[in-house]
């Protein structure tokens, strides 16, 4: 009868221990553990909700790592990639200023808006762009001069166009060539 309550006793003493093995691994589902220190920018889940794996609970903005998040038209964000930088302002402060480069553009656009989101890594940004601040972004690109000139001013044949040229200093008016980009 010894050997036996020893033996049933060793044997709720594994039960136990695997019971709270398997508690403790529950409970570290529970826990939410930042890789690194931050702030927190959005709870997308609420208390007591049960969640699966891979739910996004909460949004974590590193401090050391700056960006501006801008929403631009769908039609121009593939464009994006062709400029080497944009200039960002502070709005409200113009004096603040840095450079950026795209670092992501969304896949997608959004349904409602027709905007993708663009992410921009700031480079040595100031102080004054905090967490949450307004900004303007602008850019500018060498682009090849050009005259845009309607369909209806062209003259010549068609495998030769040309536009006539006022010049007001000589009094005079002669036909130019032109190239068409596109018309």
């Amino acid at each position: 009868n010894a050997t036996a309550a020893r033996e049933t006793a060793a044997a709720k003493v594994s039960q136990a221990e695997a019971s709270l093995r398997q508690a403790r691994n529950v409970l570290g589902y529970a826990e939410l553990v930042a890789p690194y220190d931050g702030v927190i920018t959005a709870v997308n889940s609420d208390v007591g909700k049960v969640v699966s794996a891979g739910d996004v609970i909460v949004t974590l903005a590193r401090p050391d790592v700056r960006e501006a998040v801008v929403d631009v038209p769908d039609y121009l964000a593939d464009e994006l990639k062709a400029y080497p930088s944009f200039d960002v302002v502070l709005a409200g402060e113009p004096s603040i200023r840095a450079t950026a480069t795209v670092r992501q553009v969304a896949p997608a656009s959004d349904a409602v808006t027709r905007t993708r989101r663009v992410r921009l890594a700031l480079q040595d940004p100031p102080d004054g762009f905090r967490l949450g601040s307004t900004i303007a972004v602008s850019a500018t690109r060498k682009v090849a001069p050009y005259i845009a000139v309607p369909v209806s001013a062209l003259a010549g044949p068609a495998d030769k166009p040309s536009v006539w040229i006022v010049d007001p200093s000589k009094d005079t008016v002669a036909l130019r060539a032109v190239k068409l980009v596109s018309s």
